[in-house]
């Protein structure tokens, strides 16, 4: 980018920051801040672009205060495509439901970031270097400190299809720690990225 078109785009990502900032929670707020700059950091230390990976880390959790009703509702009423096991599950439904309002309310179109914003909860198969990087910087930002969180931290300062791996067989180990289904989301992406 030229320096006209950087400034431009900060103008636009400024809007963008004050109006979420006004529709969800300041701690909310400022995970999606931390999750940014992170995403911005990764995508720097593996080649992708960090303009793209800093907005997609901001709106990655705008709907994530929707409560399950209401998440539930907006699917219906957006005729967006939710799977069953997200059915049972609705708040995994705020990943759709972020991608549909980035576009909507926020007027991203941009297909790589709405895809890492759709992707950054269970992961995916198919994932882009993008989605990569906003799946790991949502789980390793700063204020996440415990164990597994700094293993996925570690394995991101040089391998992010490690990194990818190392979140996924978490969140697997969570889920049978719990007595929960495993999405097959997850589980397909914990086969795709195994080593």
């Amino acid at each position: 980018y030229g320096v006209g078109q950087s400034i431009i785009q900060y103008k636009m990502y400024e809007e963008i920051a004050a109006k979420l900032n006004k529709s969800i929670s300041p701690k909310r707020f400022a995970h999606s801040k931390r999750v940014a700059e992170e995403a911005k950091l990764l995508a720097e230390r593996f080649s992708a672009d960090p303009a793209k990976a800093y907005l997609a880390g901001l709106l990655h959790d705008c709907a994530r205060e929707y409560t399950a009703k209401e998440l539930l509702k907006y699917v219906v009423e957006h005729n967006l495509e939710a799977g069953a096991y997200e059915q049972n599950a609705p708040m995994l439904l705020h990943s759709i439901v972020g991608r549909n309002l980035a576009q909507q309310v926020y007027g991203v179109n941009d297909p790589e970031v709405l895809q890492a914003i759709e992707c950054h909860t269970v992961g995916g198969r198919a994932m882009s270097l993008l989605s990569k990087i906003v799946y790991v910087a949502d789980f390793i930002e700063p204020s996440r400190e415990d164990t597994m969180a700094n293993k996925v931290r570690i394995a991101a300062e040089s391998d992010l299809g490690r990194a990818v791996f190392e979140k996924a067989k978490f969140m697997l180990e969570y889920s049978r720690s719990i007595g929960e289904e495993i999405h097959p989301e997850v589980q397909g992406t914990l086969d795709h990225f195994k080593i």
